[in-house]
Order: C-alpha cells, then structure tokens, then sequence
C-alpha cells in the first residue's frame, strides 16, 4: 500500500429519476492522488528537527521535503527489516512519523459548498489540517501540535473512516488550499501508512439511513442522520408507489440526527415514504422512495427471520440481506456481534452500506454481542445511540405525540432515557401480532437488575396470553459450538424460562447453526453471517464426546426463517443463499 493513494469514494447517489441530490466535487483521489504536487518527510531520531509547529500552515516552505513513496511501506517483521534471528534487527527504512503536505484547487462551487469528507485509512494514529485548521484527529493526544516521536495510542481501525467538515467562512480558497496529515505509528518499529481522499458537496450528505428503528401495527420509529445539520420532510402513504393521498409532514429544527415517529398506520398493510433533507442555504437531497408493511394484527401468522456475528464478513452478511430480504419476513432479529469494534465509526458505516437495503424497508432488533461492547463498553454506547428508539421502553410506541411537535411525528431522544439508566439499556422487550419478544444482553448476564427486569417482563407478558415467546441474546445459555454453554445463562435464565414456558431461545457467539433441547427449553444457535466459523467441540472424530448432543448442527454460513402459524411454530433454518440447512422443523404451542 502507497503511504497516500486511491481510496474508492463511497457516497450516496440516488437510483430515483428527477430527485434533488446534493453535487459531488472530487478533489484528491481523482488519477494519481498526490502526483508531483506532494510533499512528505519521514521523521525518527534526528530529523525530528526538520519539523516545526507551523508544519501544516500554508505557507510552510516545505521544497526541503521530499516528493511521496510510491512504494508501499514494508511492516514490522517482513524481511525488510528482520535480524537473522527472525526479530527486528533495526528499525524499519519507513519508521517514524510520516508527515504529507497535498495542495489543491477549488472550482467555482466554492460559495455554494456545504461540507467536505474526508475519508482515511491509517496505521496506526492521524491527524489532519486544511489551511491550517484541525478538521480531525484519531488515536493522539488531543493537542494541535504532537510531538514527532508521539505514538499512537491503540491500533487501526480495519474499516476507512469518514470525517465530515463544514465549509465554514475562510475555510477555503479558490486557489492552493492545504491538505496536511501527520500519520504516527503505534511502536517505533512500525510504518505508519495511510490512503486519503477529498471531496465537498454543494448540499446536504445522508450518512446513515434511513432505518426502521420500531415497527407495530400501527407505527413506524424511522431514523436518518446527515453530516451537516438539516431539516427532515417525510412523505408517505398507503401502497408501494406514491399518490395523490400522501401525506407530508416536516421539522425544520437543524440536525444531524433526525428521529420520526409515524402514527396512525394499519396493520398487515403496505406503506411506501420519501425523506427529504434540507439546509437552509436551499441545498436539498432528496432520498430514493422506499416502502415497509406493518405486521400483522393479533392471531394472524407472523413471520420473521434471524441471524447474527456478521462482523467483518462483508461479503457474506451483503448475500444473507438480499436472501432474508426474499423471505419478506414481519421482522428481523439480530443475536449480536453486527460489527468487528463497536467503538469503531468506521465499522459501523460499513454495516449501515452492507444492510441498508434491509433497514430502510424492515424492523431490524438487535441484541448487543461482545464485539458491541469493544473497549470497557465504550462500543455499546455507540449502538445504544445510534438505535436509541429501540432500547426505548415499549410504552412509548404508539402514544400521542408530545406537545408541539407535529402531529403524526415525535423527535426520541438519543441520550439516557428517563426510567431507565443508561447501563440498562442492552435489554428491552415488545410485542407484535400476540407474540411477545425480549431481547437480553449477554453482556449483563450477571447483572441482578437484568434478571429482575427478565422475570417482571414475563410475569406481565404471560397475564396477557402470549401465543409464542421468544428470547434472544448474543450469547445463549447452550451450544456445543467453540464457546461451548454459559453457566450464568444456565444458573439465572434458563429456570425463568422454563417457569414462563418460553417458545425458543435464539443466540449467535457461537458461528454456526445448531438447534437443540435441554429440559424444558428449546434453543437456536444462529451466529452464521459472515463471521469465520468455527467447528464443532464435541461428537466428531477427534473430539470427546457431546454430553448433551444437539439435535441438529451445521457448521455453515446461515439465517433462520421462523413463522407463527396458528397452534405452531415452523423454524427454517437456510443458508445464505437461501436453500435449507436441514428440513423445517415444526413444534406445537401450548393451548
């Protein structure tokens, strides 16, 4: 990899015919991203001296650097710069800290842009200035001026990140702007590297969404974020296309996080709705027109599907959306583990690319897995924020709205939500068609609220007669998978539901499919979609014997489809290509 080359530029265009959409204007990565017009100078030891506080500024004479490597900075321990031994005899030719200076012009758009994006990829630690101006910072010290010797703090994300920047007065220049990076390393051994590309827009950029948070028989919780602040206007109506009957409502309030609570749907019913993102300088972008249907009303089958650890399995967990997508299923459960880091920006803009076609159109409730909670939890912040009206409690769908907010649309908040501490809220629980879901967070296994919060949600659920309760978590109480069982899962779940006579316990952790029974609990391992798999413990030559063996294990990419039908339950479990793993299996619901 080239210290600084072509990144493919990932944005939004629309598929629609005659949407407003906001110009793209592609200024480093277009061809040979820095050609004759970049600087660069490697600094260790001594030639730290080269490097002063004003490195970044424009008028920095920076004709003492050297023009940009091309060719890619050998590792740590390659052969480059390894002893007879095999150990690092020295340190690497690319060490230290790599400084870039790339100047570029800008067009005529200037007055009209909205934001820049700057999206890198790095090892291991950046930072990045425009004219002179900070505009991002990742694993350093937060200080404009690092020291040349400073080492980033932990290692690179495997994902390229995006910064948005808005195009503030004095920002810019028509002519010979700046764009300066310092890459440092996380050892002084290691080469640091990085890929980068520019661009701006003359309007707003959708970043995330939109997704359905919360969908019920009669509501709908959809999500959008932008990277500058917007207004939102939402059209829809009954059907797949629009019509004259649509309805339009809007908010003009000027956010990045958008949140729209729709009421007054019907059940079983197809809706189609268009959201509209405006700033107000006039820039418009206009999203493709997509549609969803709310489930079914009580009694009536229901359909929905589950999968989970799709982690860093892009490819895999793009084929298993476009498959659960073709079983047009109510609702979709997600046992966890949807990225690699959950602290990562980067990996969770990649999961929003990978399943949009399945957010925009389907209630998607996921379960938090141990990859979520990267770094001491930190991880686990971000899913809460970013899918905060899921971890909502239930009573809030399908109120009337708060006072003066439009009718037909309430704003949620994304921060703690009031009756429910934020170390809470990996946990929560609703229901759709007469069946009752809670999902749980393996991750609080030991946590004494969350046990109590579990038995008080079934005790409620159960004075309303359920048809089929289902529990998920990243992490189930068995597997005979690498994991293997959770003894906390064992000792404090299973004897709750047991005594609530829960349907089906769904988890994942383990990638794989296996479908068992113990004592009175029937449970599904779906950790299939796109994760590295991984074999069975037990019961195959080499392997002791299973001590409670499943009734079915494949060790195999995978989703399953389940369908409520009336007086039993249908599970399907398939792969990701759609075709079945084992026969469907059928079990009776309790009269």
């Amino acid at each position: 990899m080239a210290a600084l080359s072509l990144l493919g530029l990932v944005s939004w265009v629309s598929a629609a015919q005659g949407v407003a959409r906001a110009e793209e204007f592609l200024y480093l990565g277009a061809g040979p991203i820095l050609g004759d017009r970049a600087r660069q100078l490697r600094v260790g030891g001594a030639a730290a001296s080269l490097v002063d506080s004003g490195w970044y500024a424009p008028d920095f004479d920076d004709r003492g650097w050297g023009l940009l490597e091309t060719q890619a900075a050998p590792d740590k321990g390659s052969p480059s710069n390894a002893g007879p031994d095999g150990g690092a005899a020295s340190p690497a030719p690319c060490a230290g800290t790599l400084y870039l200076r790339r100047r570029f012009d800008v067009g005529p758009e200037l007055s009209r842009l909205a934001s820049l994006l700057l999206r890198v990829r790095y090892q291991d630690g950046f930072a990045a200035y425009i004219n002179g101006t900070e505009v991002a910072r990742r694993r350093l010290p937060d200080a404009q001026v690092t020291e040349a010797t400073t080492l980033a703090n932990e290692r690179s994300p495997t994902e390229a990140e995006n910064y948005y920047v808005p195009v503030s007065r004095g920002l810019l220049r028509a002519h010979d702007n700046l764009l300066a990076l310092e890459v440092h390393p996380r050892t002084a051994e290691r080469c640091p590297k990085v890929d980068a590309e520019l661009s701006a827009a003359d309007g707003p950029r959708v970043v995330r969404g939109p997704y359905i948070e919360r969908l019920t028989a009669q509501a709908v919780d959809l999500a959008v974020e932008s990277d500058v602040p917007t207004g939102i206007e939402v059209r829809y109506g009954k059907g797949e296309v629009r019509t004259e009957k649509d309805k339009t409502i809007g908010d003009r309030s000027p956010a990045t996080m958008h949140r729209v609570h729709l009421l007054g749907l019907r059940p079983g019913t197809s809706y189609h709705y268009q959201i509209a993102v405006r700033i107000a300088e006039g820039g418009t972008t206009d999203l493709p027109e997509t549609s969803f249907h709310t489930p079914p009303p009580a009694g009536r089958p229901l359909r929905f599907v589950v999968y989970g650890d799709s982690r860093s399995g892009h490819e895999v967990h793009a084929q298993v959306v476009q498959s659960v997508l073709a079983e047009d299923p109510d609702l979709v459960l997600i046992t966890g583990d949807v990225v690699e880091r959950g602290t990562e920006e980067g990996d969770w803009d990649r999961f929003f690319r990978v399943a949009a076609p399945l957010l925009r159109q389907v209630a998607v409730y996921i379960t938090p897995g141990n990859h979520e909670y990267a770094r001491r939890g930190q991880g686990a912040a971000r899913l809460f924020d970013l899918f905060a009206t899921m971890f909502l409690p239930q009573t809030s769908v399908g109120e009337a709205p708060a006072q003066g907010v439009p009718r037909g649309m309430m704003a949620v908040p994304a921060g703690p939500i009031e009756g429910k501490p934020a170390g809470d809220r990996g946990y929560y629980s609703f229901d759709v068609a007469g069946v009752h879901f809670v999902a749980l967070d393996s991750n609080q296994f030991r946590s004494s609220r969350q046990q109590r919060w579990f038995e008080d949600d079934l005790e409620q659920a159960s004075a309303h007669h359920p048809r089929a309760t289902f529990v998920w978590a990243h992490e189930g109480p068995y597997s005979t998978g690498w994991h293997g069982d959770s003894s906390e899962a064992i000792r404090n779940y299973v004897p709750i539901c047991e005594r609530y006579n829960v349907t089906m316990f769904f988890s994942g952790h383990d990638h794989d499919y296996e479908r068992g029974r113990r004592g009175r609990l029937s449970y599904v391992v779906t950790g299939g979609a796109g994760a590295e798999l991984r074999p069975l413990r037990c019961g195959v030559p080499g392997k002791r014997r299973c001590k409670n063996p499943p009734l079915a294990f494949v060790n195999d990419h995978n989703y399953v489809r389940v369908e409520v039908l009336p007086g039993q339950v249908k599970v399907c479990a398939k792969r990701i290509d759609g075709t079945p793993l084992e026969p469907c299996v059928t079990t009776r619901l309790p009269r």
